[in-house]
């Protein structure tokens, strides 16, 4: 069979590592962008972070001089508050602060699943309480991010993911991982979790 050489139409591009790294634009990032750009391809910028407000994000990116609009910024909170209003979920947000403010309008009295992300400061006893709670009685799990560890100010930072949750015997679990991407699909595999639906 002949290789598929047809010119891709669209290039997403990750964020820390890939474009930047600790406050900076790494070395060729913003001409690689503006080639793309001249190149005629779409272009998304994607990131699972969720320390970081897409607005924070935003300005960051534009300061550094990459030249990013605001529809073409795509975050894995974006995504999961997107998912919420369509599905009509009341969430247990245990997120943080920087994005807590995205789920507050959907958060109620009575939530119907359970959304980490980054949530440091609240991952106390009795929140975790209220979570393995719900997981119990079948509320879904809704994770942002899958990292282990991430870095923050040039220091190593413990990711508070989903991953250990996946061991609650009713709770599905959703990830917010591509299933187009190998390493993604081994990993949900691993976990027994499903790929979150666009």
């Amino acid at each position: 069979m002949a290789p598929d050489t047809a010119w891709p139409s669209a290039l997403l591009l990750g964020l820390q590592g890939v474009l930047v790294e600790d406050q900076r634009a790494l070395t060729g990032a913003v001409d690689t962008v503006n080639l793309a750009r001249r190149s005629g391809l779409a272009i998304r910028f994607v990131t699972n972070t969720a320390t970081r407000h897409h607005d924070d994000l935003l300005q960051d990116l534009q300061q550094l001089g990459l030249p990013v609009e605001p529809s073409e910024l795509a975050t894995a909170p974006l995504a999961a508050k997107s998912w919420l209003e369509r599905e009509q979920r009341r969430p247990l947000a245990l997120a943080h602060p920087a994005i807590a403010p995205l789920f507050a309008s959907r958060s109620g009295e009575q939530p119907d699943c359970v959304l980490l992300g980054d949530g440091r400061d609240l991952l106390s006893y009795p929140n975790l309480n209220a979570a393995l709670e719900l997981l119990m009685q079948g509320a879904l799990l809704i994770g942002i991010g899958r990292n282990r560890r991430f870095r923050e100010a040039g220091r190593w930072m413990q990711e508070p993911s989903c991953r250990p949750w996946s061991m609650a015997p009713t709770a599905p679990l959703w990830c917010w991982a591509s299933p187009r991407l190998p390493s993604s699909r081994r990993w949900c595999a691993h976990w027994a979790c499903r790929p979150m639906p666009a």
